[in-house]
């Protein structure tokens, strides 16, 4: 589980790897009016537009299929309204069109490297491309400059992230210069803050306002406003072409706002350029459907999405996955127990707390906890019936064991690791403690089959990247076109390759059946990959062609 610091350090998202931004939440019994600015939106979008924006009881205002759409449709391309290079890449990403800088000239024996790019004399905060980006955004740049100072030594004195300043002083430059006037939509979620952020953040905001300009000169008050837009719907996004050298974080208004968040999403959110993301349909969506995406990891158990989400992005999920009884729904797999006396069925407890008051929620997550005290979960084959608590106690064991491998992993001490991991799968999967699905069974998987490439057991790596793969694919979890299936199909290709070239110039009529065997099975990865990518990202996507060019060029390894 996730838990929050009462520091102001914002989690910004990092690069897009198809999470989206979540929609305001909606109680059905206090809906929220329909939106006044609904037609400023709807008269922006081109006749032959794939969406809608609409409105409902049920989820608010929102963009709605507009046909009938099939897998693998476009349906809405933003570019950012307001972005930054990431703090940390600043010096590799161009700080107006957020592409990689082109490669520093090689310096003489003797002399000192040249920063790669073109940078700002005054500040050095930043760096361009080109003198073209340079001189594009000189008129927001000249506002930004002189703060740029200050603003670190916010960052260092109050611990603070600086990108959530560094956007919270670009939206005012470039509200100054007559643009990004939707920021000022999204909404701020403020009232699902809890008082100790608030009360952070107030202090940052209070020493911003101190630094600031008479032209930028703003309230406390708007820049806490900011700050909570900024922690809740910033999205990162990078170049697909250079994605370790480039990364950015920004918002993008229309998305925040129409399209909500589902934990059984029908679209993906993919970055197609630098600063654009772009929304494709991952299954068949019906005319006036809502369309939705996804920012949490649809392999956690209910609980756990659930507390993230309210954690990192104020709001409660109430999608029809997770608003579904547990009985009815692939969640009950996700941190599934299995029965102790029919070692078949799955422990069902059927949470019943509805969450009226968010900010009570923040200030103390374990009201959630206290539904437990009292009741029984039942098994959904055999019917026995055992105290939740007992429940809890298996998981927590569970929990204990995974947290005690991992540890391992992050210290490099991977044949203990491996070993500890090969335990824990042998205790509580073969041992028919926790059900297939159970996620923490996937995440011990995953790191079991780094564990043994690392090892150079090659074998090993192949059969567990194939059992992540049966599971992500059967346990109903993700969506089929996900792009988190494709990319483990093309690290079992790549591993199949790995294969190839450990049989090379082993002359033996078996070995070359044996080889061109691992070339066979690689191609068959790569197209499964491929036909997902298409879907997706979609088949221009620079990773969608990346995976065409192995795929055809499996035959020459």
């Amino acid at each position: 589980m996730l838990s929050e610091s009462s520091r102001p350090k914002s989690a910004l998202p990092k690069e897009p790897v198809a999470k989206a931004i979540p929609a305001t939440p909606v109680d059905d019994s206090n809906p929220p009016p329909p939106r006044a600015d609904l037609p400023k939106y709807n008269a922006r979008l081109s006749d032959d537009a794939a969406v809608r924006y609409d409105y409902n009881t049920t989820v608010g205002s929102h963009a709605a299929a507009r046909d009938d759409l099939a897998p693998g449709t476009e349906v809405y391309t933003e570019v950012t309204t307001v972005g930054v290079v990431r703090h940390s890449l600043t010096a590799l990403a161009c700080d107006a069109c957020f592409r990689a800088l082109p490669a520093a000239p090689k310096p003489a024996e003797g002399q000192k490297a040249v920063p790669a790019g073109v940078g700002c004399a005054d500040c050095a905060a930043v760096r361009y491309c080109s003198e073209d980006c340079r001189d594009r955004v000189s008129a927001r740049h000249k506002l930004e400059c002189a703060l740029a100072a200050p603003l670190d030594k916010i960052r260092q004195e109050r611990n603070m992230d600086p990108d959530l300043l560094r956007l919270a002083v670009r939206i005012l430059a470039l509200q100054h210069l007559g643009e990004a006037a939707d920021v000022t939509d999204v909404p701020t979620r403020r009232e699902a803050f809890d008082e100790a952020w608030v009360t952070a953040v107030s202090t940052v905001a209070e020493d911003l306002v101190a630094v600031l300009p008479e032209n930028l000169a703003t309230s406390a008050d708007t820049v806490i406003d900011l700050a909570c837009r900024i922690s809740v719907f910033a999205q990162g996004f990078s170049d697909p072409t250079h994605t370790a050298a480039s990364g950015g974080v920004g918002l993008f208004p229309t998305m925040a706002q129409f399209f909500p968040h589902s934990c059984d999403p029908n679209c993906v959110l993919v970055g197609t350029a630098p600063g654009r993301l772009t929304i494709r349909t991952v299954r068949s969506v019906s005319a006036g459907e809502p369309l939705t995406v996804s920012f949490v990891d649809l392999y956690h158990p209910r609980e756990q999405r659930r507390r993230d989400l309210l954690i990192n992005k104020r709001f409660w999920c109430e999608c029809p996955r997770c608003s579904a009884l547990l009985s009815n729904s692939v969640d009950r797999y996700m941190d599934g127990i299995l029965c102790r006396r029919c070692r078949r069925g799955v422990m069902i407890f059927e949470e019943t707390k509805e969450v009226a008051d968010i900010n009570a929620l923040m200030k103390d997550v374990t009201i959630l906890d206290n539904e437990i005290q009292g009741k029984c979960a039942e098994c959904e084959t055999c019917h026995t019936r055992i105290p939740v608590t007992e429940l809890v106690a298996a998981l927590k064991s569970a929990i204990e064991d995974f947290a005690a491998a991992m540890q391992l992993v992050r210290q490099r001490r991977l044949p203990e690791a491996r070993q500890a991991l090969e335990a824990y799968l042998l205790r509580y999967e073969r041992g028919r403690v926790l059900h297939t699905y159970n996620s923490y069974l996937l995440n011990s998987l995953i790191p079991l089959m780094n564990a043994c490439l690392a090892l150079n057991d090659l074998h090993g790596a192949v059969t567990h990247n194939k059992t992540v793969l049966e599971r992500m694919t059967t346990s109903g979890a993700l969506p089929p076109f996900s792009p988190d299936i494709a990319d483990f199909h093309v690290h079992l290709a790549d591993l199949y390759l790995r294969l190839v070239r450990n049989r090379s110039g082993k002359q033996s009529r078996s070995g070359t059946i044996l080889i061109e065997r691992y070339r066979q099975w690689s191609r068959e990865s790569f197209t499964r990959a491929l036909v997902i990518y298409t879907v997706a990202l979609g088949a221009d996507h620079p990773k969608t062609q990346r995976v065409r060019q192995r795929r055809d060029a499996v035959a020459s390894v």
